[in-house]
C-alpha cells in the first residue's frame, strides 16, 4: 500500500492541544483515508520549515522501501531552528518586539512559551545587527536585505525537500499554511527605522533562483495560495467559548483534505485572489 508522509506545523499536528480538546481529526488522517493510503504524520506544532524538511526526510529514509507520496503544508517563514530535535531544540521566532508582546499576551500558556524562547530571539537580533553593521549598506538597504533574505531562506528550505524528493523519484505535493511572503515588516522598522522597501523586497525574492525553482514545480500549489486565508474566508476556525482560535475546526480540516486531494488529482494551482501580502499572527498554545 502507498505510504503518505505528511509534514507541517500545528495546522497538521494531531497532538495540538485544541484538536485534542475538540476531538478534531486533522487533514493528513482524512486525506490518507480518502486516498486509501497508510500514513506517517511528522507535523509538530510551532515548528518551522527547516524542521519540516528534516522530519520528512527522516521519515522517507526510514521507509524508503515503500511506495511513498509526500504532502506538506509549509509553516511561517520566520520560525528558525538549528538541531530540529523536539527534545533539544525550540524554534526561534524572528519577529519584532511588538509582535512578541502581542503574541505572549494571547494567553498564559502562550506567554510562558514565548518567554521561554525569548533569549534566543534577542540574541539572534543582536547578531544580525552586528553582522550588518560590518557592511556599508544604508539603513534602507539593510532593511530590504533582512526582509528579502528571510523569505528567500524559506524558499530555499522548500527547494531542499522538493529536490530531495525529485532525486528519489517521490511525488511531493505542497502548499503554504500561511502567506509565503508574510514577513514581519515591523522587525526591520524597529532595527533600522521605517523605510518603504516593499517593492524592492518583492522584486529581489521573485528574481531569486530558489523561488523560481519552487514556482516551476508542477506539484507546488503556488505562492498565491495559503490555507489560512481559505479557512478564514469560509469561517472554519475553532471557537473556544467566546474566543476564536486561529486553527481549523473539524469542518476546516475536511475542507483542507478536499483541497489537497483536488490539487493532487487535477494539478490546478490555487489562488486566494489577494492583491497585497498580509502579515498575520498565529496562536500556538
Amino acid at each position: 500500500m502507498t505510504l503518505l508522509i505528511a509534514g507541517g506545523c500545528s495546522y497538521a499536528d494531531p497532538n495540538y492541544v485544541m484538536y485534542k480538546k475538540f476531538d478534531i481529526e486533522t487533514w493528513p488522517s482524512l486525506l490518507a483515508k480518502k486516498l486509501g493510503y497508510d500514513l506517517i504524520n511528522t507535523a509538530q506544532g510551532g515548528r518551522g520549515n527547516r524542521h519540516i524538511v528534516n522530519s520528512v526526510i527522516d521519515a522517507v529514509v526510514e521507509n524508503q522501501e515503500q511506495d511513498i507520496v509526500v504532502v506538506v503544508a509549509w509553516s511561517e517563514l520566520y520560525r528558525l531552528s538549528y538541531i530540529d530535535d523536539a527534545d533539544l531544540d525550540h524554534p526561534i521566532f524572528l519577529f519584532s518586539d511588538a509582535e512578541y508582546q502581542r503574541r505572549k499576551g494571547r494567553s498564559k500558556g502562550l506567554g510562558n512559551y514565548f518567554d521561554f524562547i525569548e533569549p534566543g530571539r534577542q540574541q539572534l537580533i543582536k547578531s544580525i545587527k552586528k553582522m550588518q553593521d560590518k557592511t556599508d549598506q544604508t539603513p534602507a538597504e539593510k532593511a530590504a536585505a533582512l526582509n528579502s533574505k528571510m523569505v528567500i531562506q524559506s524558499f530555499k528550505n522548500i527547494w531542499y525537500l522538493q529536490d530531495f524528493c525529485q532525486r528519489h523519484h517521490i511525488k511531493m505535493y505542497h502548499m503554504h499554511s500561511f502567506d509565503a511572503f508574510a514577513y514581519d515588516r515591523t522587525l526591520a522598522d524597529e532595527i533600522y527605522g521605517k523605510h518603504n522597501t516593499y517593492e524592492e523586497v518583492d522584486k529581489t525574492i521573485k528574481n531569486n533562483i530558489y523561488y523560481k525553482r519552487v514556482q516551476d514545480d508542477n506539484y507546488y500549489a503556488g505562492s498565491d495560495y495559503n490555507l489560512y486565508d481559505d479557512i478564514e474566508k469560509n469561517d472554519m476556525f475553532i471557537v473556544d467559548g467566546n474566543t476564536i482560535n486561529w486553527h481549523p475546526n473539524q469542518q476546516g480540516h475536511e475542507f483542507i483534505a478536499d483541497r489537497i486531494d483536488n490539487f493532487m488529482q487535477t494539478g490546478m494551482r490555487l489562488n486566494n485572489n489577494k492583491t497585497v501580502h498580509s502579515y498575520r499572527g498565529f496562536i500556538y498554545d
